[in-house]
């Protein structure tokens, strides 16, 4: 659900690129980093590497230049839940999650939450969050419980808010 690691940060094994393929096939205007990643993800085990390899330059015509905002705790809960009325959002992520859902997940709480993401619909996405919130020592294991199970319950919909804008161009 946080697909944020820069792509050209990534050094994968080749064995990835099958299921990469095939939700490229399902979604050709899907950015590449966030699939490299998941692809990765369900593939085996993934290491970081705490050294600079690339040089990083940011650049305005960048497709996730402008999508970092900040917002304080109730701004962000507020932007969130208005989300879920922008239907082109809604249809962005819907897609993203169509193209993803034949990646070999193995926990069965990931695949239920790309299942009810991938509708696209208003109760489909809640029932996300729910799934989500239950899985709230999972997404925020060090957080307090409370902020913990909000966070988790938002992160569908942060997701809808923030990726929305680059995951598919």
């Amino acid at each position: 659900m946080k697909p944020y690691v820069p792509g050209h940060e990534c050094f994968f094994h080749r064995n990835i690129l099958p299921i990469f393929q095939q939700a490229v096939k399902q979604e050709n205007n899907i950015s590449y980093d966030s699939l490299l990643m998941l692809a990765a993800v369900v593939s085996g085990p993934i290491e970081f590497i705490d050294e600079g390899l690339v040089y990083w330059r940011r650049h305005p015509q960048a497709t996730s230049y402008h999508t970092e905002q900040k917002y304080n705790a109730w701004e962000g809960l507020q932007t969130a839940l208005k989300s879920l009325s922008n239907h082109s959002q809604r249809n962005v992520t819907k897609r993203y999650f169509q193209a993803v859902s034949n990646y070999p997940f193995r926990q069965k709480y990931t695949i239920r939450t790309i299942r009810y993401m991938k509708t696209g619909s208003i109760i489909g996405i809640l029932k996300a969050c729910c799934v989500c919130c239950i899985q709230h020592k999972q997404l925020y294991p060090h957080t307090r419980f409370l902020q913990s199970c909000i966070k988790s319950f938002f992160t569908p919909l942060y997701f809808i808010r923030d990726c929305s804008k680059f995951a598919i161009h």
